[in-house]
């Protein structure tokens, strides 16, 4: 149900109903709708309705989302909700307590600086799971004035998340040395879970904590939830002119993982790759051949070349997640790679970074790894940690700009055994770098690709989505007015 405006303006409005029996043998009833103001968050339930179509939502994983986190809007009139985030509904529970504080043990913050009295949460009311927030002490923050949530009857908002400095003030090999102890500590593997759930949670939180953990203490992995870390190296090669952790890193974890179950339709191999460096925030990015899954006749997991750019997307399935990606980056094929080149992995800046375009990791010559299909969970993992210490992994090959040929500028090579790991599958985080902050740097790159095919937004540039698009930009409507298009 929805209103109509004519002229599209952002607001929120609840309602409430009476039903007037106009045919008592036939069971009819008139409906008379009566709007009421509210000051929820900006919310068109004409956008909202719409997106829920063109997902599918309803049709597709609207039952499965439901058997798994399901709510209640409380205004005078009852409707239903879905939230995620291990929420309680109405009235939310005290900020859960972080299970590695070693790691990370900041304080949920918000971008008013409010303190947060609840759990951070994702709501649809909330513009449409963009951005996890929490119901909040007072009205008053330190960098201004919360918004009231009457479904909530509390005021709120959205969370952030600070660099935790005791942490991360460490060297490269006391925080590796650290994360590897959780890592290898329980080598049970996880399960993966309903992916329709991925739809009730933010995919822009992907792109947001400094941190090697998640900061949310009940975020779940919907996809590449049941993986393999390997300890690795990256040798630069002598020629190589980018800057940063590309000058070379003895210290990082690669977490091999299929992206959804291996089934008889396939399997989708990917790859987490985090460098860490002193005294900063680790480097991180994430790699595939593609979206589309790998047919199970062709079972080495190293049989394509792996990118931060892949492409794919074939079908209904992976049509749906793609639009829900296009919360967070209106380019969600693509990762950053300029904080890479930000930070050697001595900690030290680089003024003006020098980074590629693109990488691709072209598996070594005779790597196979067998996964079969039908035992990903038991054989197919096992196969994945059996590769030896001192295994060749990839030479790493960069494209500077989108027209570029692949040069080589590296290889990276195990430095110790790969395991299972339910720290590994629950807790480890590969953060995503917006590819806008790339395009920031280096705008004259959307004018050498074909943006609306590539990226399948209409509207790319140097910033991604607001979360006040949250409900739209799944709809290719980003901006009311692309203010990008003279870059390409």
């Amino acid at each position: 149900i929805y209103a109509e405006y004519g002229d599209y303006r952002p607001t929120t409005m609840s309602y409430q109903y009476q039903a007037t029996p106009v045919d008592s043998e036939a069971g009819a009833f008139a409906i008379d709708q009566i709007p009421r103001d509210r000051k929820d968050p900006s919310f068109a339930w004409k956008i909202a309705t719409a997106i829920m179509s063109t997902v599918a939502v309803c049709a597709v994983v609207g039952m499965a989302v439901m058997a798994a986190h399901s709510g209640h809007d409380s205004s005078e009139s009852t409707s239903a909700s879905a939230t995620s985030e291990g929420t309680e509904l109405m009235f939310s529970s005290a900020p859960l307590a972080q299970p590695n504080p070693e790691i990370y043990d900041n304080a949920q913050t918000t971008q008013k600086g409010c303190t947060c009295k609840s759990s951070c949460m994702t709501e649809f009311a909330f513009y449409c799971y963009d951005q996890p927030f929490c119901l909040v002490e007072s009205k008053d923050c330190a960098s201004g004035e919360a918004d009231y949530s009457y479904t909530h009857l509390s005021y709120y908002d959205y969370c952030t998340w600070s660099e935790d400095t005791t942490y991360e003030a460490q060297s490269a090999s006391t925080k590796a040395d650290q994360i590897t102890q959780l890592v290898t500590a329980d080598e049970q593997a996880g399960t993966y879970p309903n992916p329709a759930g991925i739809f009730t949670e933010s995919v822009r939180y992907s792109f947001e904590p400094p941190s090697d953990v998640f900061t949310l203490p009940d975020r779940k992995k919907y996809i590449h939830s049941v993986g393999v870390v390997v300890p690795f190296k990256f040798t630069a090669a002598a020629s190589s002119k980018y800057t940063g952790v590309f000058q070379g890193a003895d210290r990082g974890l690669i977490r091999f993982s299929s992206a959804t179950m291996p089934s008889s339709s396939g399997f989708t191999p990917g790859a987490g790759i985090k460098i860490f460096r002193d005294g900063v925030p680790s480097a991180n990015f994430v790699a595939m051949p593609t979206l589309d899954a790998q047919s199970c006749s062709d079972s080495n997991f190293f049989s394509k070349v792996f990118t931060n750019h892949p492409g794919g997307g074939a079908g209904l399935e992976l049509e749906l997640l793609a639009k829900k990606f296009w919360q967070g980056s209106s380019c969600p094929h693509m990762v950053g790679l300029s904080d890479v080149a930000s930070f050697d992995a001595a900690g030290t800046p680089v003024e003006s970074p020098v980074f590629p375009f693109e990488l691709r990791l072209q598996p070594a010559e005779g790597l196979s790894v067998t996964i079969p299909c039908d035992d990903y969970l038991h054989q197919g993992v096992q196969n994945l940690a059996a590769i030896p210490v001192g295994t060749k992994l990839f030479d790493v090959m960069a494209l500077e700009t989108p027209t570029s040929s692949p040069e080589k500028i590296g290889t990276f090579e195990t430095t110790g055994a790969g395991t299972t790991s339910a720290f590994g599958d629950a807790r480890l985080f590969f953060k995503h770098q917006w590819i806008e902050d790339d395009f920031a740097i280096h705008p004259e790159w959307l004018k050498e690709f074909d943006v609306k095919k590539v990226c399948g937004m209409s509207c790319v540039g140097t910033v991604p989505p607001a979360i006040d698009v949250g409900c739209t930009s799944p709809l290719d409507q980003p901006f009311s007015k692309c203010p990008f298009k003279d870059l390409y």
